[in-house]
């Protein structure tokens, strides 16, 4: 069965994290809204959302400004 994945978006999965609660390679590469580059390495902001089965999916941003211009076209997180 194939699964549909937004693209720059990846699913919070509750195994395999390190102990701040993320998975270091969960993390997209690229910016949401502006695709610029993303350090995994580095704090950025992120939004999340829930699919049809209820599962979180996470996006990531390069920038706070990048955040807020997604969340007004996509809704709040």
């Amino acid at each position: 069965m194939h699964m549909h994945q937004r693209p720059n978006s990846h699913r919070h999965e509750p195994s395999g994290h390190s102990n701040d609660g993320r998975s270091s390679d969960a993390v997209n590469p690229q910016c949401t809204h502006c695709d610029e580059r993303i350090d995994p390495e580095e704090w950025h902001p992120v939004a999340t959302r829930r699919d049809e089965e209820g599962t979180a999916e996470i996006y990531d941003f390069c920038c706070e400004d990048c955040r807020s211009a997604w969340l007004d076209g996509n809704g709040d997180d």
